[in-house]
């Protein structure tokens, strides 16, 4: 029989230590799917700056808006990695640089339980959600924040991801790919949804070059 899986107990996947979680998946308790509606940023995607400067770079993940320093901790070198591969910066760095310029980068995750309402259809790009209550949907939004070094007015980029999480012998949800893992599911969200966001700082016209 399928189950439906709590808002609550989808947020304290992502929060629980990645080993606990994956045993969710390897006892077939749980699956996880990511939705193909944000593609992969490869390195040579981004439009690269002339001179790439330093940045302080700081980072939070929160749950519902609020903090989330267990899941921070179990993402954080995640997100450096898609930022330091990117290119757009000489460095990161989480002292402020000489420069001055500063990279903010926000993950919130939340549950997504009503498909009509104005927040789950910012998460809808290439992938129908259909009925709630069989399956599981957590909603991941990514906000990036730069700050240039010239004063300028800061630039923000946000992407969305969700992650679907279904129970038993639920049927897997449509234009989706199955992760092994919640630990590859989740770090597949972070590379998308980080990629995306710089690949539109660095196209922004208002990004130094």
């Amino acid at each position: 029989m399928n189950r439906v899986v709590s808002s609550r107990r989808m947020r304290t996947y992502v929060s629980l230590p990645l080993t606990a979680a994956l045993g969710l998946l390897l006892n077939g308790c749980m699956s996880m799917y990511v939705p193909n509606g944000l593609p992969d940023v490869a390195p040579s995607d981004y439009a690269k700056p002339r001179h790439p400067a330093p940045v302080q770079l700081l980072i939070d993940w929160t749950t519902q808006g609020k903090s989330n320093s267990k899941a921070l901790g179990e993402t954080q070198a995640d997100i450096v990695s898609v930022v330091n591969e990117s290119g757009l910066f000489a460095s990161t760095s989480r002292d402020p640089v000489p420069s001055a310029a500063l990279l903010a980068i926000t993950i919130d995750d939340s549950p997504v339980t009503d498909p009509n309402s104005a927040f789950a259809k910012g998460f809808l790009t290439g992938f129908t959600f259909g009925l709630v209550g069989t399956k599981g949907v957590e909603g991941y939004t990514c906000t990036v924040t730069y700050i240039p070094s010239n004063g300028a007015d800061k630039l923000t980029h946000v992407t969305r991801q969700p992650l679907i999480y279904t129970m038993g012998a639920h049927a897997a949800p449509a234009d989706s790919t199955p992760a092994p893992t919640i630990k590859d599911g989740v770090r597949t969200m972070i590379r998308r949804t980080v990629g995306n966001a710089l690949k539109e700082l660095a196209a922004d016209p208002a990004f130094a070059r």
